[in-house]
């Protein structure tokens, strides 16, 4: 962007700027979208089971369901986070600076979720998801587009040290939403205090990039969480995906401290 600014001015180079932000934030949308389209399909079928099917079903993919709406919610969260502040980067430095970081590390993650969470539905549907008669093979052929369409891993970790490096108010608000909810699980607690280690002398680089992105992501999901839903779903997403001596990333592998009944009951509202 220096390049563009001192080619073309300042004022091409922020509408360039604008432009790829708003790109990234549609990838970031459509992975989300995705995240609940393929992870409701199932839960469609589950809800219009009889008792007994459903009991039998239920016993079987109860789990997986869980970790899955977890996943879900944590994924809706942080897009919508996002694309508050883009709303408000015009008018709120803050919420510029919040942008300009957390854009690609939710783009990062998020992207990165999306083709192990498709599959993970697809699995719950069984031999029926695999086939062409339902919507789910395309839904796992697309799934991995938006890590490669926008910026791929490597680049999207290299952005992500690039504003660190030139914006360094970005990090300062990154760090500020993190404080919202410290004092309230004690694994958010944890894990915002070891992100602070990436911050020591030679820590990050281009080789922990891809770390940074993915704690700092899990972080950022977790206080958009916080803000944003009941607290019985924060404490899911922190027990599941911040434990420090397990972290839940193969779906359906649940934390025994998760409230799966009442998480899948919240999923299942909106089709009652």
């Amino acid at each position: 962007f220096k390049a563009i600014n001192d080619g073309f001015g300042h004022l091409v180079g922020d509408e360039i700027l604008k432009a790829v932000v708003t790109k990234i934030q549609e990838c970031i949308r459509q992975t989300d979208i995705c995240f609940r389209y393929g992870g409701e399909e199932f839960l469609v079928l589950l809800n219009n089971a009889n008792i007994a099917n459903a009991r039998l079903i239920a016993e079987r993919i109860r789990m997986s369901i869980a970790d899955l709406i977890i996943e879900s919610e944590a994924a809706t969260a942080l897009a919508l986070r996002v694309g508050h502040s883009l709303d408000r980067a015009g008018s709120d430095e803050q919420q510029a600076a919040f942008m300009r970081l957390a854009t690609p590390i939710a783009k990062y993650w998020i992207c990165k979720r999306q083709p192990g969470f498709v599959y993970e539905a697809l699995e719950c549907h069984g031999g029926a998801g695999y086939v062409e008669e339902g919507p789910m093979p395309k839904l796992f052929r697309q799934s991995p587009l938006n890590a490669i369409w926008e910026g791929s891993g490597n680049v999207i970790a290299l952005d992500i040290l690039r504003a660190l490096s030139r914006e360094p108010d970005s990090l300062e608000a990154i760090m500020a939403e993190l404080q919202t909810p410290v004092g309230a699980h004690p694994y958010f607690d944890a894990h915002a205090e070891w992100l602070k280690d990436y911050f020591l002398p030679g820590k990050l680089h281009e080789g922990t990039a891809r770390r940074f992105a993915q704690d700092m992501a899990l972080a950022l999901q977790a206080a958009a969480l916080f803000n944003t839903v009941p607290g019985y779903v924060f404490e899911a997403f922190c027990a599941q995906r911040l434990d420090p001596t397990r972290k839940g990333f193969l779906y359906g592998d649940v934390n025994a401290d998760v409230d799966q009944a009442r998480l899948i009951e919240r999923a299942l509202a909106p089709m009652s």
